[in-house]
This record gives C-alpha cells, structure tokens and sequence, in this order.
C-alpha cells in the first residue's frame, strides 16, 4: 500500500531518498553509470561506508515524488545523501520524466548534472524546448584521448560534438573538470578549459581531486597541488572569457568579490567586472559572498554597490526576481550557520538536534527521562563557566578542514566568542576535508584529544548537521548520540 508519499516506500535506502527530495528539491532517477572514471568517489571507499544504489525508478514512482519537490528548482543528477547517483539519461525514460517535470512545474529551472555521453542533437532540440533549464557537463577532458583515459569513455567525440550543438540551441551550460595534472598533464587541463569557453559554457569550475587511504600511490597527487591549481586558474582567467572557478574555493575572509560575470547576463550588460567587490544591494550590507549572491539573484532590479580599484560606483541590474544575476562568486559562510551557531549557544534548540536518532529507534521511555537528567544537570554545571564577556569557556565548537578558514572569519566579524576545533578525518583519510564525509569516530577524536589539551575543560559541542542523514546517522551507519555516550560532553547538532 502507498505511504502518505504516494509510493511503497518502507525501507531505509526508500525513505532517504524521498527526505532528499523533499529537503533539497534533489530528483534521485538511478545510480547506474556508463562511465568508469579513475577518479570517482565512490571506487575507493573503506568498505564501512553505506551508500545505496538505485535501479532506474519506474515513472510513477518519479511521478508521486514530484509533490514533495521543494525550492526553485527541480535538481537531477547530483546526490544529497547515502543514495548514488548515476547519469541521468541512462535513464530508458528520462525525457518522458523531464517532461513530466515540465507540464507539473512550468517555471521550476531544471538543473542536471551529466557526462554528456548520452546528448545527441535529438535530445538537445527537445531539452531546448524545456526551458528555463541548465545543464552542468562534466567533461574532465576536451582531449578524446584524455577522456578515456579519465572517465573510459568509448565514444568521446560524441560529447565533444554535441557541447557546441547546445550553445547554438541556446541552452544555458557550464563545464566541470577534475584536474589531474599528474595524470594528464596541465595542458589537457589548458586545452580542456579553452574548449568548454569556445562551445559557450557560461562558467567553468575546475576540482581539486580527492583521495582516500585507500586510493593507490599512483593516483594521489601533490601537497602542492593546491597552490598550483590557484596559481593556474590566476593565469587561465586571463585568457578565457568566462568566468573560472576553483573548488573548493580556499577562501578565508568574508568580502564579496566577484569572481567572474556571465556572458551577456544582466550583470555583464550593468557592466560588472571580475574583481569588483559588492558593498551592498539595495542599501543591505551582504554579510559574506553567498548573502551577496543570493541577495542579487532573488531580488528584481537589484542596484549593487560597488568598489572597484578604490572607487564605489553604482549599478542596477535588470532581471526579475529569481533569475540569475550573472555573478560568479565563491562559496565562504550563509549567515545561517552563525545563526544557528549563535542559538545553540543560547541554549535554544536546534532543529539538528530534533534528528530522529536512537531515541526514536526503540529507547525505553525510563532510558530517555535519565540521560535528558544527566544532560540537564551537566549543562546547569557548565553555568558556572560563562564569562561575563559573554563566550562560553566551556563549549567546543567542531568545524571540517575545508570549512574552518570560512567559519572563523565568521565568528570574529560577527564577534560570537567561541572554542573552534578542526575535525580532521581519520576514516577517510588521503585529502578527503569535507564536512558531509565525517563521521562519529572522527568527532570522538577530536573532542578527546581537545579535552586532554584542556583538562577536561568541554562539556558541551556542537557539531555540524551536515555528515548526518534523516536518522541521525553518519556515513557508517552511527548515530551521532554515540558522541555523547563516548566522551560524556553533551553534544547538539547544529543544522548547517
């Protein structure tokens, strides 16, 4: 019988999938891939981590899904959870679901992420005609030799043929590429870079590539391969007209710069120019780069003020509320976060720490009553630790590798006083930096080895949402009140 989602789903792998849709407005369609890339994320995994594979979804079950779609735009392609997710048009009816998309949701922009192998001109005719619609192509290679050596793509030429069929349909696409200088050199990644800006990519974004433990010698890269890759893109973004993006950004304060403007965008016609910095839109002050980019992007007309070369001029942007500004910028900090941060720290709970957990899995009513009286009396304890300035001595705040640099900048501009820990990742290992790839054990370390530094000091942390799903579980399948039951600090989730 159906679920109050309009499908069968009963177990976990089902359930999750439907919180993805409805959270991130994500459309899972299969986890079947033509592609075999030396460097997807998935090949070498500790043999712990729990990820589900979809076979392709029959077309009503897509089709009950699309009630619980949330947000501006419907996103096909890219996973926001434990489910895999495979090229969307290997999918035997994915232009029968787009479709479907299209009639249910006239004004949704359609946003899908593919290798492009499957991308013919019949198929690029009929995407034309789905519009408002955005494709991403990760290409990895403009080389046909390149890109089957990277992704054991058998027939390269047919991507390679059908990128500037859709420049010249119109349709809106950006290029993506793994760099992998030690694999294949930096001038494929030269050559790559200049062919996705010759078939009329709007943006381009270059990844830095990530290792595990377990990846073999041969397919690791440098330390200095960061600064290398920052060095390059410096270089390339003189060279091609669209704007050239590197991820992660590696940001560390908080001014929204413009990193690039879109060809013929409303921000390009207002006479926006890589390297301006937005001091305001419409008269509010942007907090950080992604305040300012959304605050142009959901505003109609938005005037922009700017500096640039020491000088503040002014401009206005000519679009409706909700389309694209044409700004390129890189992700730092959402307000959100030290919103939520700040609110723990208050004491207020949190919806992160609402994530059914062990709790709801089956814990006596008489289990529960005690540890809420031990975590009460530990917080009435930490009382005594506020300062008057009023920072919390006693409350440690976990950030990931790659996302400490951003946070920090953030609580000092915003002056909200607290301990911050970087959580390295011990599980993974290799490169791996990423906040949604932690897991328990790697908070676990990280809270004792800062409570041995401080003697004892902690006795409440927060910790990021974001490597936990719908039940409170991590990568592996461990409940985050694991964190707490181990190391006797209270622990809260805060949702960022």
């Amino acid at each position: 019988m159906p679920n109050e989602f309009g499908t069968s789903a009963t177990t976990p792998q089902e359930l999750a999938l439907l919180y993805s849709v409805q959270k991130h407005g994500v459309l899972p369609l299969t986890s079947f891939c033509n592609m075999n890339c030396l460097f997807c994320s998935h090949r070498f995994n500790p043999p712990e981590v729990r990820v589900w594979r979809l076979p392709p979804r029959p077309l009503e079950e897509v089709e009950s899904s699309l009630a619980w779609l949330a947000g501006p735009r419907v996103v096909i392609g890219e996973s926001v959870t434990k489910i895999v997710e495979g090229e969307p048009f290997t999918h035997p009816q994915v232009m029968e679901i787009l479709r479907l998309i299209r009639r249910r949701f006239p004004s949704k922009r359609l946003s899908i992420t593919t290798n492009g192998s499957l991308l013919d001109e019949e198929k690029v005719a009929a995407l034309a005609n789905l519009e408002p619609i955005e494709l991403t192509i990760s290409l990895n290679s403009g080389r046909p030799a390149g890109r089957t050596f990277l992704m054991h793509d058998q027939k390269p030429e047919l991507v390679l043929a059908a990128l500037p069929q859709l420049g010249r349909a119109g349709l809106t696409f950006h290029g993506s590429l793994v760099a992998l200088p030690h694999l294949v050199g930096w001038e494929d990644i030269r050559l790559t870079i200049e062919f996705l800006a010759e078939a009329g990519a709007s943006s381009i974004r270059l990844f830095l590539p990530g290792f595990t433990r377990l990846t073999p010698p041969e397919l690791r890269f440098s330390p200095s391969l960061p600064g290398e890759l920052r060095n390059f893109v410096a270089e390339m973004k003189k060279k091609v007209p669209v704007p050239l993006l590197l991820e992660p950004p590696f940001v560390e304060g908080l001014e929204a710069v413009v990193e690039g403007v879109i060809v013929s965008s409303p921000a390009a016609r207002a006479g926006v120019q890589p390297g301006d910095i937005v001091t305001a839109v419409n008269g509010v002050i942007p907090f950080s780069r992604v305040e300012a980019f959304r605050l142009a992007q959901d505003l109609e007309r938005p005037r922009l003020t700017l500096v640039r070369d020491g000088a503040f001029l002014e401009v206005t942007l000519e679009k409706k509320a909700g389309q694209p500004s044409g700004l390129t910028m890189l992700y730092d900090l959402d307000p959100a976060t030290l919103t939520a941060i700040e609110a723990a720290l208050e004491g207020a709970r949190t919806k992160g720490r609402g994530k059914e957990g062990p709790g709801k899995e089956g814990r006596g009513k008489e289990e529960r009553a005690k540890e809420e009286r031990a975590t009460e009396g530990r917080a009435k304890e930490g009382r005594g630790q506020e300062r008057q300035d009023g920072a919390s001595d006693d409350v440690l705040l976990l950030a990931s590798t790659l996302g400490s640099a951003a946070l920090q900048a953030g609580l000092l501009k915003k002056g909200i006083r607290v301990a911050l820990e970087v959580v390295e990742n011990r599980f993974f290992g290799g490169s791996i930096g990423a906040a949604g790839l932690l897991v328990v054990e790697d908070f676990m370390a990280a809270i004792r080895e800062r409570q041995i530094k401080s003697s004892g000091r902690y006795r409440r942390v927060l910790i990021p949402g974001r490597p936990f799903d719908e039940r409170g579980r991590d990568l592996v399948g461990r409940s985050y009140w694991e964190i707490e039951e181990a190391t006797g600090v209270q622990v809260q989730v805060v949702d960022w």
